[in-house]
């Protein structure tokens, strides 16, 4: 049931937005991402942004959706929310924490929102409005 609210969320996205770092920010040409959310999964086939001198490029993963919960192999990492996919993890071993949530906005447009955490200090923050390609 809280499923069906997403379900728009699937198709490929892409606007600019802005990144932000401790010693600068940095406008952001391209924020892309190419979703499905289904009642079993979560999949993004690609996604990516070009800031300047400060790029990233996101290959194909797939997490299982139980009951409005997100989860990468067997591990919770994220919820779904009436409006949002919401992922969130640690990575104890490099010393990181990231955040993603994608808030659906209307059926053709998503507010992106990509965090990676030191400790409590964000590190970057790319943020941006997409709009649907297809």
């Amino acid at each position: 049931m809280l499923i069906t609210t997403l379900l728009t969320l699937s198709g490929a996205f892409s606007g600019p937005g802005s990144a932000v770092t401790p010693l600068r920010t940095r406008p952001c040409s391209e924020i892309f991402v190419d979703v499905e959310l289904s009642e079993q999964s979560f999949t993004m086939f690609h996604g990516g942004y070009i800031c300047r001198d400060l790029q990233a490029s996101y290959d194909r993963y797939r997490m299982e959706v139980r009951d409005g919960e997100l989860f990468s192999r067997g591990q919770r990492v994220g919820q779904l929310t009436a409006d949002a996919l919401e992922i969130s993890f640690e990575d104890r071993d490099e010393g990181f924490r990231y955040e993603l949530t994608l808030r659906q906005v209307s059926p053709l447009q998503l507010e992106y929102r990509e965090v990676w955490r030191e400790g409590e200090r964000e590190s970057l923050s790319v943020r941006g409005t997409l709009l649907r390609l297809d």
